[in-house]
């Protein structure tokens, strides 16, 4: 979307069409380049060029501020110490594909293949451990150093008290798998699973209370965040489900609809979060997952794994080793500038039950402060309207804590 009118938006045609006609004399000579200066300028979100490695991704996570990895096929182990701008090999001495990974600080994570490994020193170093021999891994989940949970094919549900060096079989009785699992505690934990399994267990696995969700869906992930608000995908393969729940709850709400096959996401607070799917689209939602808008992504290659530092830095990563990186939450900056940068006002003013900007603009990750400053936090968006149904009357002012300006907006609610 272009929110600097439309006779820019013609112009910007008008080239597009003069370098088409020129790439039959340059296209031989620059295609990659033509190609990722489009991308660059048209997205929020940038291709890593060039690319560390080019094996296929499966799963990103970042463990603080500036450290984090990404691993994938043929044993393949990249890390970062600044925030994803560059990368370094790791390796495990083996070619296995590797499609799951869990870090708990900077020092300390596990990654899963056909074997688990563990290191203690950054990556430096692997520890070859044992997995059960039915057991089948998809998947791992440590609550702290010693105790873990893996699950996958057939119900398979294995936990550890020793930090992976021995397991003890929890597996539930049915024959579909379990993709994915998350405890919160070493007690407190949910599995999630094909046709619409979930399942909880309050005491470190000895017993599970069913809580599957009535769709016939594959759920493929689940997480809680850190204030106990849990969120749970699922997909048929064309289409995709969020679901919601809180660590006491016994039954997970349906919450929204997503575009396409899901195939990670990410949720950085109980507000704001990113989903990725097979066609390489990128997902925003800033409502807890209640809707869901898409955003220019620079690859239509699928994409495996999505993490964020925070609300505005984050990665995605997928097929031919492609890494997708952001300092902005998506949002392309240049075109931000230039709305914050205009006259702008909010209407209605004062306002009852929703407001909006004008010129429209990106409403992500915008907060609310009360007229003592105190910090109301995100409010819920509507096709573009901000919703203040749910504060009291009085003075308000709105302001963007994810754009590069300080500007804000005084609104009255009657």
């Amino acid at each position: 979307m272009l929110w600097i009118g439309e006779s820019s938006s013609l112009f910007f045609a008008q080239i597009q069409i003069i370098i088409m006609n020129k790439t039959i004399f340059v296209q031989f000579l620059i295609p990659l380049f033509f190609v990722l200066s489009l991308n660059a300028q048209d997205s929020g979100w940038q291709l890593l060029s060039p690319l560390p490695q080019t094996n296929t991704l499966k799963a990103i996570q970042f463990v603080d501020s500036l450290t984090g990895w990404a691993v994938g096929d043929a044993g393949t182990i990249l890390k970062t110490s600044d925030a994803g701008e560059t990368w370094q090999t790791q390796s495990i001495g083996s070619i296995q594909n590797i499609n799951s990974m869990h870090f708990l600080n900077s020092q300390i994570g596990w990654i899963l293949g056909s074997g688990l490994y563990k290191t203690t020193n950054g990556g430096a170093t692997w520890q070859t451990l044992n997995i059960p021999f039915l057991a089948n891994f998809y998947t791992i989940h440590f609550s702290d150093e010693q105790n873990g949970v893996g699950v996958g094919a057939n119900g398979s549900i294995f936990r550890t008290t020793n930090s992976g060096n021995s397991w003890v079989d929890k597996s539930f009785n049915i024959l579909l798998p379990f993709w994915d699992v998350f405890f919160v505690s070493p007690q407190v934990g949910w599995v999630c699973g094909e046709e619409g399994w979930l399942i909880q267990t309050t005491n470190g696995g000895a017993t599970w209370k069913n809580r599957s969700v009535s769709d016939f869906v594959g759920l493929l992930g689940i997480q809680f965040t850190s204030n106990g608000k849990g969120f749970c995908m699922g997909t048929n393969g064309f289409s995709s489900k969020l679901y919601k729940a809180s660590v006491g709850d016994s039954v997970w709400q349906f919450a929204s609809n997503l575009q396409g096959n899901v195939l990670a996401f990410h949720m950085v607070t109980d507000s704001s979060g990113y989903a990725v799917n097979s066609d390489g689209l990128i997902l925003n939602t800033t409502n807890g997952g209640s809707s869901w808008s898409s955003q220019q992504s620079p690859s239509t290659d699928a994409l495996y794994g999505v993490h964020f530092i925070n609300s505005q830095k984050g990665m995605a990563v997928g097929s031919g080793g492609k890494m997708l990186r952001t300092t902005t939450g998506g949002i392309l900056v240049s075109n931000t500038k230039s709305i914050l940068n205009s006259e702008m006002f909010l209407y209605p003013n004062p306002a009852t039950d929703f407001v909006r900007f004008s010129p429209s603009i990106p409403l992500d990750d915008w907060e609310l402060f009360d007229a003592r400053g105190k910090n109301l936090g995100t409010p819920s968006v509507q096709n573009e309207y901000i919703d203040l149904k749910d504060f009291p009357k009085g003075i308000y002012m709105v302001r963007s804590r994810r754009m590069p300006t300080k500007k804000s907006f005084r609104l009255v609610k009657e």
